[in-house]
């Protein structure tokens, strides 16, 4: 599945996502759709965490100028003689500037596309199993059917899927296994590519999804 397949397919889960962090983030919306987002500058990589977060590539960042009108209202002009939206958040608008593009950093970004497809391979296997809800944080991903019983964590080249069990367990995909009480265990899953769950591995996801239940 390439990039933008995996964006059009998930368009509806994707669009619920942006809403909700342009409301926590106090982000701006300006032209047709998403092309440009204005976010204050104290907010952008926490925003650009967030948006990667949920399978979103960002790469580069451009600059607006905020401007805030005095106490006395003499000057609101953008003072680099650009134009722009006036703020639906703050008292003010932004001018967009003529300034390079700034690159993400490659801690929120840069993810091969491979990461995408098996985020989105373990989201169509679990519609197959029920309902559950998706819970966003900084740098991962919650799956949760009442509570939660996996992680997700993006890494630059292959996703780490951290599963709950009730008991220990085996697969060749398991790089560690953490106890943490007498019927809880951590066990982390490190796929390269949606070829690698399998038939074993969907067995176990089902197990998990019930036990939260």
């Amino acid at each position: 599945m390439r990039y933008f397949d995996y964006l059009e397919i998930n368009q509806k889960e994707f669009v619920t996502q942006l809403e909700r962090l342009f409301t926590v983030y106090k982000v701006q919306p300006v032209g047709n759709g998403y092309i440009d987002c204005i976010v204050m500058k104290n907010d952008f990589k926490e925003f650009i965490k967030e948006i990667t977060a949920i399978g979103i590539l960002i790469t580069d960042v451009s600059w607006w100028c905020y401007v805030k009108p005095t106490e006395d209202n003499e000057s609101t002009e953008c003072p680099h003689g650009m134009g722009g939206p006036e703020s639906e958040y703050y008292e003010g608008w932004f001018s967009e500037l003529q300034n390079d593009f700034f690159e993400a950093d490659v801690e929120f970004s840069n993810k091969a596309s491979n990461v995408y497809e098996i985020y989105s391979k373990i989201l169509d296997l679990l519609k197959k199993i029920g309902p559950f809800e998706i819970e966003f944080k900084k740098t991962s991903i919650h799956l949760l059917n009442k509570s939660s019983f996996g992680g997700i964590h993006p890494k630059k080249k292959w996703l780490d899927f951290n599963l709950v069990t009730n008991h220990q367990i085996e697969h060749e995909k398991i790089t560690k296994i953490e106890q943490v009480s007498k019927n809880r265990f951590h066990n982390n899953f490190r796929f390269h590519s949606e070829d690698e769950l399998n038939q074993e591995f969907l067995v176990l996801l089902k197990e998990s999804y019930l036990l939260m239940s």
